[in-house]
């Protein structure tokens, strides 16, 4: 119920939060601090849905303001919608599926 009354998302950087933040159509910017957090940071900003992350142990107000802005763009918003929808559009089990069988040895 929380994400619709949003703008933004800003967090760890978990894979579960990632997704959800993302499959509402909000721009995210991570803070990790530990294991695949700094990959789906680096997955965000490379995707243009948000920002540069920044490690949690050096975040400090400044940068908060400076990521605030560039999470509001225009450009950074409309990259996380359009993601949004191919998000909610496709067949995860059928997809996922589908790359599990092409990885098994032919008989």
């Amino acid at each position: 119920w929380l994400l619709p009354l949003t703008r933004a998302v800003v967090h760890h950087g978990g894979a579960g939060t990632t997704a959800a933040g993302l499959r509402h159509g909000l721009p995210t910017f991570v803070c990790p601090f530990f294991a695949d957090q700094f990959m789906w940071g680096e997955m965000v900003r490379r995707a243009g849905v948000g920002p540069k992350p920044c490690r949690v142990d050096k975040l400090t107000s400044d940068v908060l303001v400076k990521k605030f802005q560039e999470l509001s763009s225009d450009e950074i918003r409309g990259k996380a919608e359009a993601l949004a929808k191919k998000m909610n559009e496709e067949d995860g089990i059928a997809g996922g599926l589908e790359h599990f069988l092409d990885g098994l040895p032919r008989c």
